[in-house]
């Protein structure tokens, strides 16, 4: 009988890891922040940060050149990838996706200014 017991506490701590391990399913409702559109500029040779808000607990995953990063939705709706520094270059694709994708064209990386007067 107790044999039983621990075989059956045995797998239902198995069954309970697995169910815990599993990927969380891709996001829905993904938008991106105003600043992220075709033609814009990311700075050179600094982490980047992409954010926008999504249905909470899905899993956004953002692509740009040889980096793929993954998040997940947080309980308010928001997520955050942040990219590692890229060199100048381009024009490159950025790519966000959940369950839609959303392909940011022409995207350059340089230098970043900002003037006021």
């Amino acid at each position: 009988m107790i044999a039983t017991l621990r075989k059956n506490r045995f797998l239902f701590s198995l069954f309970a890891l697995l169910l815990a391990c599993q990927a969380p399913p891709p996001a829905t409702n993904i938008k991106l922040t105003k600043l992220f559109t075709d033609h814009m500029v990311l700075q050179q040779e600094m982490n980047v940060p992409i954010w926008g808000t999504a249905d909470p607990g899905g899993l956004v995953t953002v692509t740009f050149e040889d980096q793929k990063v993954r998040v997940i939705v947080n309980e308010t709706g928001e997520w955050q990838a942040v990219l590692k520094p890229i060199k100048a270059g381009g024009p490159f694709e950025l790519r966000i996706s959940g369950q839609d994708t959303i392909d940011i064209r022409d995207v350059l990386v340089g230098e970043v200014w900002i003037g006021s007067g």
